[in-house]
């Protein structure tokens, strides 16, 4: 899911009212469920006592952001602009304040607020509205913690860190970054800066000048070619590919693919970083991140050891804009769907059996990346017609 990074960031951190009625300020501990749609980390938010909305949280960003449908509709009205690099574009975005957000059991008062054209992209993706995102601002002065196997997110001013790895970490603009390192042999390998990212729904993003600069294209082990769309719709050329491993500090990663985005501005262009970490690592972890001692805690959880996120088919599918259909936006070059005469624009009928719809979107896009071997059943209608398609998804190069 690509970033919204801020541009002249007025406020980094903001003091936050926190309320609870069952516990002391020093000893509190606040909890907020939250769901994965696809690996997209959903909470329930109420806005000035609206309806339950999702807002996805993302760490990756250091704001919160509302959709403007969704402002008008609760009645948020715009007072100034901000500066926002949206899908790597600087654009100047209104401004709003609330009132009270609140999560979980935790209410916070008076919070600005971007609001953003649309999330429609987001529900072709996920099947459920997204009615705008949070940012690591939302938990200001506290300590959090991401649980990603009891599915919930922790605020305290002591979280126990026992059996956690500490990580000193690199604070910028109130985001947490940490050193990894790209291992193109057993033996080589190249360490920069990432962006620890909850809201980049890959394994590894690099930026630009960091994978150009260091010939990265060349050492892969194998890589495909294709087209990166972001969740805001943007689109870009992409290479993913596979290295000897991923590392950082004791932990090291085999068998993931790597995006390498073309960008002309914004954050994957800037050469003083190598990139982010999305959430195909992170949600491996227990994560805590401590913003007033600039650390971040890490502890391998139940879901360390599953299958990466890895399109064993070379195509990509998401819902039209209406919600009616599912569509394939792309297909790559030499992959078992070019193979298997899946063309761009067929729409999506079923596979396996499991309807191409908005309640089973997140499911679809997961048989696109079955177990390599696995067999796969495709009904698409291309016109008229309807066909059967079958092929075995595996893992495939354009070299």
């Amino acid at each position: 899911m690509n970033r919204l990074y801020r541009i002249g960031l007025t406020f980094v951190i903001i003091a936050l009212t926190v309320t609870q009625t069952s516990c002391k300020a020093n000893d509190s501990l606040f909890t907020i469920p939250f769901l994965l749609y696809d690996d997209v980390t959903v909470l329930k938010v109420r806005i000035n006592d609206s309806e339950p909305l999702n807002f996805i949280f993302d760490s990756g960003t250091t704001t919160s952001l509302i959709d403007s449908v969704t402002a008008m509709k609760i009645g948020l009205i715009s007072t100034q602009s901000e500066g926002l690099m949206l899908s790597n574009d600087y654009q100047e975005m209104p401004l709003a304040k609330i009132k009270t957000i609140k999560a979980g059991n935790v209410t916070i008062n008076d919070r600005p607020v971007i609001i953003e054209h649309s999330f429609e992209n987001y529900f072709r993706i996920m099947g459920i509205p997204i009615h705008g995102i949070i940012g690591l601002d939302f938990f200001g002065k506290y300590i959090t913690e991401i649980d990603f196997d009891k599915l919930q997110i922790k605020l305290g001013t002591n979280i126990d860190t026992s059996g956690f790895l500490p990580i000193k970490a690199i604070i910028h603009n109130a985001l947490f970054y940490v050193d990894a390192s790209i291992f193109t042999t057993i033996h080589d390998s190249i360490s920069h800066r990432f962006l620890f990212d909850t809201g980049d729904m890959t394994s590894i993003s690099l930026a630009e000048p960091f994978w150009k600069n260091n010939n990265l294209l060349s050492k892969c082990k194998s890589y495909y070619s294709g087209i990166n769309r972001s969740s805001s719709g943007s689109s870009s050329a992409t290479y993913f590919g596979s290295f000897e491993k991923i590392g950082f500090y004791n932990y090291h990663f085999n068998g993931v693919y790597i995006n390498m985005t073309s960008a002309n501005r914004g954050f994957f262009a800037n050469d003083t970083i190598a990139g982010t970490i999305g959430i195909d690592i992170l949600k491996r972890f227990t994560i805590i991140f401590d913003l007033n001692n600039e650390k971040i805690y890490i502890k391998p959880n139940g879901k360390f050891n599953d299958p990466y996120r890895i399109n064993t088919t070379g195509l990509r599918a998401r819902l039209n804009k209406d919600i009616t259909q599912c569509i394939i936006e792309a297909v790559l070059q030499h992959s078992p769907a070019e193979q298997a005469g899946i063309n761009t624009g067929d729409v999506l009928i079923s596979i396996n059996g499991i309807d191409a719809n908005s309640r089973n979107i997140s499911q679809i896009r997961q048989l696109t990346r079955s177990k390599p071997g696995t067999k796969l059943l495709f009904i698409i209608k291309r016109g008229n017609e309807q066909k059967e398609m079958e092929l075995t998804s595996k893992e495939f190069s354009d070299l």
